[in-house]
């Protein structure tokens, strides 16, 4: 089953949708569902109780969205890319992990 076909089927039953749908949309941003959101939750959980407090580790969290300067400092900025490749019949060019 390939990825769209499989996304699809999880939208129709209610576990995840394309974020910012009415405004087309953004690459890469999914909405969980409520039975997204309750998957979700209930791996987290398992997960925590296994490799968190069955280890003796503490859980942290930090922000989801940084400065420039932070993604400047770590080089992301200067040397991250998306390999990309052109259709030789045609001459547009495509992400290579899109095709």
């Amino acid at each position: 089953m390939n990825h769209e076909k499989m996304f699809n089927i999880a939208r129709k039953r209610g576990f995840l949708w394309p974020s910012f749908e009415i405004y087309s949309g953004v690459s890469g941003f999914t909405d969980y569902g409520p039975l997204g959101a309750s998957l979700k939750n209930n791996i987290m959980q398992k997960w925590r109780k296994q490799y968190i407090a069955g280890e003796g580790f503490h859980e942290i969290e930090g922000p989801t969205v940084m400065p420039k300067e932070v993604l400047k400092a770590s080089g992301h900025v200067d040397n991250f890319t998306d390999p990309m490749t052109r259709c030789l019949a045609c001459g547009e060019e495509f992400r290579t992990d899109h095709i």
